[in-house]
């Protein structure tokens, strides 16, 4: 039989001792419509954490428990996203939610289809009559994607995060340059350059 937990080791091997904590903020910058290869600064949001830890590393313990909740969440949120796009893919009678839709009708239907796509514009999307079936084809289609997906995580992972102490981080400035910004400051400095050199040359 198992022994009891307390007559595991005796008193003098509990750990119990309690440490001093202190107060860490965390900022992260996140594309909220999802990581791509070509997010630019100006589509980050700006989150600030605040944290009672007793150590740099117990506040990174705590900030990746919290972004495991919000990854698990993004599932939803994801799902939720697709579908609407399918929704509206299948109204405007073209992309990946109308092929669908035509997959589950079958092309005899595409006329009747259309004809209700049509009538449909004219009313009210909330009052739109969608097939069970369908709406099943397009979940299980988010699914297999899902399921090939080499790394969901990626998708709304901060693109930065800073952890430390309050009076730092909440004073911090962060100036974020998107791409045309560096493109326009180069410019400048280039035409800056050009007229030193010119104006050089006017003086010798």
């Amino acid at each position: 039989m198992p022994k009891q937990f307390d007559n595991f080791g005796g008193k003098e091997n509990k750990v119990n001792r309690e440490y001093e904590k202190r107060t860490y903020f965390a900022r992260a910058f996140v594309a909220l419509d999802g990581n791509k290869h070509d997010t630019d600064a100006e589509d980050l949001e700006v989150f600030d954490y605040k944290l009672e830890a007793t150590s740099f590393q117990d506040a990174m313990g705590q900030y990746a428990a919290h972004q495991l909740q919000v990854a698990i969440n993004n599932q939803a949120l994801r799902m939720s996203r697709l579908l609407i796009e399918a929704l509206q893919s299948a109204i405007s009678g073209e992309g990946d939610g109308f092929e669908t839709l035509m997959e589950y009708m079958g092309e005899q239907s595409k006329d009747l289809v259309l004809e209700g796509i049509r009538l449909m514009k004219e009313g009210d999307i909330e009052d739109m009559p969608i097939p069970a079936g369908w709406i099943a084809a397009v979940i299980h289609a988010v699914q297999t994607m899902f399921d090939h997906e080499n790394n969901g995580a990626f998708w709304q992972e901060p693109q930065l995060v800073m952890i430390g102490n309050p009076a730092l981080i909440s004073n911090m400035f962060v100036q974020a340059q998107t791409a045309s910004d560096v493109a326009e400051e180069g410019v400048t400095k280039i035409e800056e350059f050009l007229k030193d050199k010119l104006s050089n040359l006017e003086e010798e």
